[in-house]
This record gives C-alpha cells, sequence and structure tokens, in this order.
C-alpha cells in the first residue's frame, strides 16, 4: 500500500472511530491534549486549558469541555487544597477511544 494510501485509510479509520463517540473537531482537540497530559502524569487546570487559543476561543473550548463531560469522556477532578480549581481527566471511555486509535498504527 503507498504511503498516501496508508495516511488515507488511517484517516478515514481514525474519523470513524471519532464518530462513534460524536466528536466534533474542537472536542477531539482537546480530548486528544487532556489525554496526552494525562498519560504524562501531568495536570492541566481548567483555566490553562481555556487558555489554549491555538485550539479556539476560550469561549468554544469551555462549550467543548462541558460536552466531552456530558459524553462521558472526561470528568473533573478537584485540587486538594483548592476546591475552586479543577483538572479535566479522561475517563475509561476516553482510554478505549485512545486504544482504538493506537490500533490504527
Amino acid at each position: 500500500m503507498s504511503q498516501d494510501r496508508a495516511y488515507l485509510q488511517f484517516f478515514y479509520s481514525a474519523r470513524e472511530i471519532d464518530s462513534f463517540y460524536e466528536l466534533e473537531t474542537t472536542e477531539i482537540l482537546i480530548l486528544n491534549l487532556i489525554s496526552a497530559i494525562y498519560l504524562e502524569n501531568k495536570r492541566l487546570n481548567v483555566s490553562a486549558l481555556i487558555a489554549h487559543k491555538e485550539i479556539a476561543s476560550p469561549a468554544s473550548i469551555h462549550g467543548a469541555l462541558k460536552k466531552l463531560i456530558k459524553k462521558k469522556l472526561v470528568n473533573l477532578s478537584y485540587d486538594e487544597d483548592d476546591e475552586r480549581v479543577k483538572y479535566p481527566v479522561p475517563t475509561e471511555k476516553a482510554l478505549e477511544r485512545l486504544k482504538k486509535m493506537n490500533k490504527l498504527f
């Protein structure tokens, strides 16, 4: 299979997986960022996530985060010292999606 065809096969397979979870583009970018940070054993609070203007506007990021929570792909954990500080973390459902994506390689 040529590289072009292999890429297209990967692209369409990844798109199919994301369609299964009913993910929009901004949600995909946010979920990938949250998952990557989680897998590095790091944390990113909601304010820092919203500051990622290369993904979308703060309002769009906030809205997409709420959708990911509603879809049970992200949970919020609270800072032990300050409960106003929240950290988005991927759920088992989100990690399942990641495993499906990894199988495409």
